[in-house]
């Protein structure tokens, strides 16, 4: 007989993630620097505010804020934009973060106010191209898979925010086992379209995950199902066995809705169904909804079969 000692049971658990936080990848750096250098190329016409004057100080800003005297090692006899080029590709994790973070935060608060031209304030065109920089950078986070976004004015980590600490990574945890191998495997399917901007395909892997979760815990507790059953089925039949309390009739009549008719919902409406002639776009908050919809009914689930 194999015995488990208290502090092998209590180990530190592996962090499981589904973002990278510290390993950007060459591909996105390249990426990063082309936004940023194809956004300040705009004002090769504004006499107050040329690319040059723009690049010299977001390096005068980093530097000072970094405690540094330059940016690179004897940098200072190459042009500033070479080096910000250099510091891009080869700069340390942490460090290329914040330069991202600043420059996107003058990007968003300074140069969007300003004209390409220098005669005036920015409008609505200027504005839109400040949007687009953006709005590619945070797809760029997806498409590699980073836990970053730029949001309000600022870079966010997803680890921060409380919904995936407390939802998303404790599903990835409990999933996290032979037992729920097939769901776990959606689970990250659903992630994985996710950054590669396939919503419809990651609205239905999030489905799918919670049905195969409780196909699985039919499975453990030995419940008839069928293969075919839908989300639907599944909970009454987890309700039927009494694997869910049943306090009282509205209760379980309200969890029910809550466990079957919330995730399915989404998905059938928008990505469950034929499109007809006209083409639909799955929103990506909407695709982030449903995916932590998905795992906080898969951790509620899966916790009360731990217990």
């Amino acid at each position: 007989m194999i015995f488990e000692l208290f502090s092998q049971r209590n180990a530190e658990k592996k962090d499981i993630d589904v973002y990278e936080y510290e390993n950007f990848p060459q591909e996105f750096r390249n990426q990063v620097f082309f936004i940023i250098s194809d956004f300040i190329s705009l004002y090769k016409d504004n006499y107050k505010n040329s690319p040059r004057i723009i690049y010299t100080n977001i390096y005068d800003i980093y530097i000072r804020q970094k405690g540094l005297k330059e940016l690179i090692d004897y940098g200072r006899n190459n042009s500033v934009e070479y080096e910000i080029e250099i510091f891009i590709s080869q700069s340390e994790g942490k460090d290329f973060i914040d330069f991202i973070d600043l420059t996107f935060q003058c990007i968003d608060k300074v140069l969007r106010n300003q004209s390409f031209h220098g005669y005036s304030s920015a409008h609505e065109g200027e504005n839109e191209q400040a949007d687009n920089a953006i709005k590619e950078l945070n797809y760029r986070f997806r498409q590699h898979g980073l836990g970053y976004e730029f949001v309000d004015g600022q870079i966010i980590k997803k680890s921060n925010e409380l919904i995936h600490q407390e939802i998303v990574k404790p599903a990835l945890l409990l999933l996290h086992n032979k037992k729920f191998k097939g769901a776990e495997d959606e689970f990250l399917k659903a992630f994985d379209s996710y950054k590669a901007g396939n919503n419809k395909d990651a609205l239905m892997n999030a489905q799918r995950a919670f049905e195969s979760t409780m196909k699985c815990i039919c499975k453990e507790k030995k419940i008839f199902y069928k293969e075919e059953d839908t989300s639907r089925a599944l909970v009454k039949h987890l309700i039927e066995n009494g694997f869910l309390p049943a306090y009282q009739d509205s209760f379980m009549n309200n969890l029910e809705q809550v466990l079957s008719g919330g995730l399915p919902t989404v998905r059938n409406k928008e990505a469950g169904h034929g499109q007809g002639d006209e083409v639909k776009t799955v929103d990506n908050t909407l695709v982030e909804y449903a995916i932590h919809l998905s795992a906080t009914n898969i951790v509620y689930l899966v916790s009360l079969l731990k217990k």
